[in-house]
């Protein structure tokens, strides 16, 4: 697993990723956590041949907070900069809690991007 900060247009922002190859999950936290809540899972969906990513969302774990206070279609759209930034194409969205309604909003905007949904603890 290694870290890795990128620098966006509205801050940096902070993940987590592990695999090389495979189809794409992104996994998004639950509010106030941070993808530090995904670690632990990370390698174990690399040996199952997938690469995951998982993102601390703006102003949480070692992102940036966002400039103004966000809604969730300003947050899925920051998940969408991650993807674009990484180049990872067509991804799986993996949310809980928060995590899920923002992984729901990206699947909105992006529809042909999104792979699937997996979704814990809907709001």
């Amino acid at each position: 697993m290694t870290c890795q900060l990128l620098q966006l247009p509205w801050g940096q922002v902070h993940l987590r990723r592990a695999g090389d190859d495979g189809p794409v999950v992104v996994l998004v936290h639950q509010s106030p956590l941070s993808s530090r809540t995904y670690a632990p899972a990370l390698p174990h969906l690399a040996g199952a041949g997938l690469v995951a990513v998982a993102v601390d969302t703006p102003g949480f774990g070692s992102s940036a907070r966002p400039p103004a206070d966000w809604s969730i279609p300003e947050y899925a759209a920051a998940l969408w900069q991650v993807v674009d930034r990484l180049g990872l194409g067509t991804v799986a969205l993996l949310g809980q809690h928060t995590g899920a309604t923002i992984s729901v909003e990206a699947a909105l905007q992006r529809p042909s991007q999104s792979d699937r949904l997996i979704l814990q603890g809907l709001p």
